[in-house]
């Protein structure tokens, strides 16, 4: 799915949970988010670069989870990449409908 996405300037590292995990979810909306992410961090790298995937199984107290969720395990996915990060002017505006850097 990243491959031709990526190009050949960025490399990519998956690393899988240790054991497999199953869960719930909108396969589609997965792949979406991942590509999104994996899209924003390559156009903000003008060399080389890695960007690793990760899962991992994570388990989640009745204090870490929303009032309408049961604590336990959860799959963790993790995006994550060798840049320099966003400023913190950047950090402050992401949530905002149609804000962009490009």
């Amino acid at each position: 799915m990243l491959e031709k996405p990526i190009g050949s300037r960025t490399v990519s590292n998956l690393v899988p949970a240790d054991a497999p995990a199953f869960f719930s979810a909108d396969e589609f909306e997965i792949e979406r988010v991942i590509l999104n992410l994996v899209l924003n961090a390559r156009d903000t790298k003008p060399d080389k670069g890695t960007i690793t995937i990760e899962s991992r199984l994570a388990v989640l107290g009745d204090g870490d989870v929303p009032h309408d969720r049961k604590a336990g395990p959860f799959v963790q996915l993790s995006v994550s990449d060798d840049g320099t990060g966003m400023s913190p002017e950047t950090r402050e505006r992401i949530f905002e409908a149609c804000f962009t850097t490009k």
